[in-house]
């Protein structure tokens, strides 16, 4: 979807609409080396982040696919 979303923005009618979603409940991540004393401050940050809505703001404002309706 992020793909496909991005890519009709550059060439706008090469892809027809895109009208939905479908969950595939897919994410994404960081990587840092295993064992990486980092991690509990990166886990804490990003919990912070989702728990006073920060995450959603900036997804909803900087990835385009999240105001795509989702198919059910």
């Amino acid at each position: 979807m992020p793909i496909v979303v991005s890519q009709a923005k550059k060439k706008p009618g090469a892809y027809g609409g895109v009208v939905g979603q479908i969950l595939t409940g897919e994410g994404y991540g960081a990587v840092m080396q295993k064992g990486s004393t980092l991690k509990p401050f990166v886990d804490k940050a990003i919990n912070a982040l989702r728990a006073n809505g920060t995450i959603n703001t900036l997804q909803k404002k900087w990835l385009p696919f999240t105001r795509v309706p989702v198919l059910k």
